[in-house]
């Protein structure tokens, strides 16, 4: 490596380092935007009725119990006779799979 093409890479360098710089100026800066910021040794302000298990936990729990012991379990002792093969053992344990993400979402997503 010659003297030319060294000096070309530290060039290279030093313009990205002094990139790297500006971009943490701009995004670091502690601006009043009341975006998130963490700060090491606060603690959370969340309130302790915020992290209820409440009655949409326990329905959670209703619907996880469904989708994964009560509507296998219909379907294993208990077959769909008239349906196709396709439709009793892969659409059918999607319905509670599909309750089970919407009920999952609903509970997660506080006002």
């Amino acid at each position: 490596m010659g003297a030319s093409t060294a000096r070309r890479r530290f060039d290279r360098l030093q313009r990205a380092s002094s990139l790297l710089d500006h971009h943490r100026e701009v995004f670091m800066t502690d601006s009043n935007d009341r975006g998130y910021v963490y700060e090491p040794g606060v603690e959370s302000t969340t309130s302790p009725a915020d992290r209820e298990f409440d009655w949409k936990g326990w329905t959670l729990v209703g619907v996880i119990v469904f989708a994964f012991l009560v509507a296998p379990a219909i379907i294993l002792f208990h077959p769909p006779d008239m349906l196709p093969f396709f439709v009793a053992y892969l659409v059918l344990p999607l319905l509670p799979a599909v309750l089970l993400g919407f009920v999952a979402v609903w509970v997660t997503a506080r006002p």
